[in-house]
């Protein structure tokens, strides 16, 4: 998926997402980007998982009802990932599983300020 991203970008930065199980292979993207000075903006992931600190910029969603999302209910869990991963962003969205692109869901809302966060970073650069 690298090289086509770069065949299509060439040096161009950009930014990778991926939804459920697609975050995975998202953040394989991005992490052979980073491995091979891809310039990567950032990474976004629907309903993904974030474990390590990461070279690169990451805002991690979940739908505030989804069954998937670890947070629900326990705002100490949230706080320590966000304590653990200061430089990335946690956010929650109205709905549930597979509905953030539905016209109920605020995700397409809130993501152009990840989006503008990724843009200030890069540009601190």
């Amino acid at each position: 998926y690298l090289k086509e991203i770069i065949a299509i970008q060439e040096d161009a930065p950009f930014i990778v997402g991926g939804n459920c199980q697609a975050a995975d292979i998202a953040k394989y993207i991005a992490d052979e980007a980073s491995l091979n000075n891809k310039p990567l903006t950032g990474l976004v992931l629907l309903n993904g998982d974030l474990q390590e600190k990461l070279p690169y910029p990451v805002s991690l969603f979940y739908g505030e009802k989804s069954k998937y999302n670890p947070f629900k209910g326990n705002s100490a869990a949230s706080r320590k990932w966000q304590n653990s991963f200061p430089e990335n962003e946690l956010k929650f969205v109205t709905g549930n599983f597979l509905t953030y692109f539905s016209d109920n869901s605020n995700f397409l809302s809130k993501l152009p300020r990840s989006l503008e966060a990724f843009q200030r970073k890069l540009k601190e650069c």
